[in-house]
């Protein structure tokens, strides 16, 4: 730990020693603007280096779990402190940067470039430092950690921008940029979004245009001189969740056509699942097991609020090994895996089981995950049962029933959310290769709608690969139930 407080105070001391040989060379005679950006360029390339050294020394040192985050809390400290310095060198770029020569704009723009490079080359470490022993970090530790990790990449996106800014301002170009007022809204609800527009070129640009991929033509006949910005509103209803571009094009006053399109800007509406209780609960059990004899193991749970009904049984007698997990959650957000080959969604229910099994006594199992109408979910079951002297298997089951909106007071946290959110769902994906019976049923039913039936059974030796989905996507609302505006 001394080390790492050592190595702070060099890095503070380098960066005071940049500040007085800066003053002192704008004191004195000839010395440039350009010598003055380059001489902290120099020791912020030389602090990278540093940085790069403590991260290769407190790699090849061996510590206990307290140790590595104490380093792992001085890194985080030297890589912000880092950043800060870098932000001061891009806005000094920036204010020097319309008086400087075309060369020296290049010069400048390689080596910014060259120093993010060596910023994401150290978050890159910091990250597999934190994966090395993340399972073992208490969850106060976990939340500091991701929490610090996820504002270095903030800023480091920040000066990204910047360094596009800075090339655009070199070598021209129009921009859009999009932003919103509401990431989450009501159904209905008016949203108001901003367009900014950017002249980078040195030529006038005019005859501008801008359209939106879901809002139709919203301006034209707009102009812009060099470096010149402008930006407009446009107020709408949302009924449902929206994801929209813009594109703007122009053209410059030397005839040439000019164009960009905006970033992705996506509003979403509350609503769409069973609302997620304020106090929720959860559940986990997680086992690696192996060896031979007997096996019993069931699992049953029924949970009203996600609509769940979820049981499990094994029994036999032989060689296993066996790795499963179990969990659930009444707050879907915080339960984040995978579903088939997608990537992580937020799931109020999930299981996962690798295992293999050989004896002659046949291993019996069996599953079943529903979704209950009754409780609020879609009328939906999967099965899955087997009863085999042999068997290699990797399957997963999910549910996903809730409002991930209705559990979080972060708007843009829950618009996220909302957006990677699949309920309504269940379902199962699994792969077998066994020799024995195999088989899955799935329903659903709605009254006087749908009644769907799937069933597969096979006996002998086979490989089989399967996923079954049952979605719905249940539009936000509010639902009417029976003597709706009835006083009594």
């Amino acid at each position: 730990m001394n080390a790492s407080r050592l190595l702070i105070s060099v890095v503070m001391a380098a960066s005071l020693l940049s500040a007085l040989n800066l003053g002192a060379a704008e004191e004195g005679e000839g010395y440039t603007d350009v010598g003055f950006i380059q001489s902290l360029e120099d020791l912020l390339r030389s602090q990278a280096g540093l940085l790069s050294s403590f991260e290769f020394l407190m790699h090849e040192t061996p510590t206990n779990l307290n140790d590595t985050l104490m380093f792992l809390d001085s890194f985080e400290d030297l890589l912000r402190r880092q950043a800060v310095l870098f932000d001061g060198f891009e806005a000094m770029l920036k204010l020097k940067w319309c008086y400087m020569e075309k060369e020296d704009q290049q010069t400048f723009l390689a080596s910014f470039e060259d120093l993010l490079k060596r910023q994401a080359y150290l978050l890159h470490r910091f990250k597999m430092h934190l994966k090395e022993d993340w399972c073992d970090f208490p969850p106060e530790s976990k939340i500091k950690l991701l929490a610090s990790f996820e504002d270095l990449l903030r800023r480091q996106c920040d000066l990204f921008k910047s360094y596009e800014e800075l090339f655009l301002m070199k070598c021209g170009g129009i921009t859009i940029e999009k932003f919103v007022d509401k990431p989450l809204i009501d159904p209905g609800e008016e949203v108001t979004y901003t367009y900014v527009i950017r002249n980078y070129y040195p030529l006038a640009v005019y005859d501008i245009f801008v359209t939106d991929d879901k809002l139709g033509d919203l301006t034209r006949n707009l102009s812009l001189e060099p470096m010149e910005s402008t930006s407009f509103n446009v107020t709408t209803e949302l009924y449902e969740d929206t994801c929209n571009l813009a594109t703007v094009m122009g053209k410059t006053s030397a005839g040439i056509v000019v164009e960009d399109q905006s970033n992705l800007v996506c509003v979403v509406i509350r609503g769409g699942g069973i609302p997620e209780p304020e106090q929720y609960e959860q559940f986990c059990e997680a086992q690696k097991i192996s060896g031979t004899g007997v096996v019993d193991i069931s699992t049953s749970m029924v949970n009203k609020k996600i609509a769940l009904v979820f049981n499990e049984a094994l029994a036999g007698e032989g060689d296993i090994s066996l790795e499963a997990e179990r969990a659930m959650s009444e707050r879907a957000g915080k339960l984040l895996r995978p579903v088939g080959k997608e990537k992580e969604m937020p799931l109020n229910f999930y299981e996962s089981t690798k295992m293999a099994y050989t004896g002659l006594t046949p291993l019996t199992g069996v599953k079943e995950i529903s979704s209950r109408k009754l409780y609020g979910g879609i009328d939906a079951n999967v099965n899955e049962a087997f009863s085999v002297s042999e068997i290699e298997r990797e399957s997963s089951g999910f549910l996903a029933t809730t409002d991930v909106t209705s559990g979080s007071n972060n708007s843009t946290e829950a618009a996220a959310l909302k957006l990677k959110s699949p309920a309504m769902l269940v379902g199962i994906d699994t792969k077998n290769a066994f020799n024995g019976t195999w088989g899955t049923d799935s329903s659903w039913h709605e009254i006087f709608q749908k009644n769907i039936l799937a069933h597969q059974r096979f006996t002998g030796t086979f490989e089989a690969d399967k996923l079954i989905k049952l979605h719905e996507k249940v539009a936000p609302g509010k639902e009417r139930r029976g003597c709706d505006g009835i006083d009594c």
